[in-house]
């Protein structure tokens, strides 16, 4: 998987995209930014975007939803490791050029630091309503049929087994305790190529900044070990699923022998 310091991932309700996304239907927010990271004006050789679409549902219905009116039309999308789902990404330029400014190039574009960590632009809450911290964790399968059928084919495996060994741990209990993780606070999507078709099953699993391990009350509970980070996993079988779960997600270990690298809080490249 190729190094990179931010990950947008498209809300597309899709499960198969062509080849390249770029080459999906209009309006191709995928297409669109790639283009805007090409000019000279958001390019960065040391500031690496990888962009996905995946099969997490677009919101279509916004004044349900939010209560809001938006014309033209608009996208979702996650964006990591900020850890933050956008919802509302207008389908004009200027609306896909001040997300490229705020979130995908802000080393070029500087905000303070604050806690380490750069800050957003003043007003980024007013161009971009309802931004949301992610606080479940985000299991990313790539199961990019039309771009290798290894994928498309161990993608959605992998995704039912997950779904399946989830639904056994929930019970049908919910989560009690803030900050604590809960088999319902996990969001599952198949996305398109991450890259290495020769180690399918790919997957990504993000942990949010402010999980901790369970096992007690939140006072006594430690910080997750993954907590803010991007784990990716190469060659994975429904077999592995399970332990993947358990030592992990739950624990916070890295299964060395599945580990393809990953992803800081910070953007940085994350090795054993």
């Amino acid at each position: 998987m190729a190094p990179h310091s931010k990950h947008l991932v498209i809300s597309t309700s899709k499960e198969d995209w062509p080849a390249r996304i770029e080459d999906m239907e209009s309006p191709n927010l995928a297409q669109s930014l790639k283009s805007m990271l090409k000019t000279e004006e958001h390019h960065d050789g040391h500031h690496s975007v990888m962009i996905s679409n995946s099969s997490f549902n677009r919101i279509v219905d916004l004044r349900t939803k939010y209560g809001l009116e938006h014309e033209g039309g608009f996208t979702s999308a996650y964006l990591f490791p900020d850890f933050k789902f956008i919802p509302i990404i207008g389908n004009d330029s200027d609306t896909q050029n001040r997300l490229v400014r705020a979130f995908l190039t802000r080393d070029k574009y500087p905000a303070p630091v604050v806690e380490g960590r750069r800050r957003s632009s003043p007003g980024l809450e007013s161009i971009f309503p309802r931004t949301a911290d992610v606080t479940n964790v985000i299991i990313l399968i790539c199961g990019h049929a039309s771009r290798d059928k290894r994928c498309g084919i161990m993608g959605p495996l992998l995704k039912s087994e997950f779904h399946r060994l989830l639904n056994e741990r929930t019970g049908g209990a919910g989560p009690r305790i803030t900050g604590l993780w809960h088999p319902s606070r996990t969001s599952i999507a198949l996305c398109s190529h991450i890259g290495g078709h020769q180690f399918a099953g790919n997957m990504i699993i993000y942990v949010p900044p402010r999980l901790r391990l369970g096992g007690g009350l939140r006072l006594f509970s430690k910080a997750h070990p993954l907590a803010g980070k991007g784990i990716w996993y190469g060659r994975v079988e429904p077999r592995h699923v399970e332990g993947i779960i358990e030592e992990t997600i739950v624990k916070g270990n890295v299964i060395a022998e599945l580990f393809r690298g990953g992803i800081g809080r910070n953007g940085d490249t994350l090795a054993l």
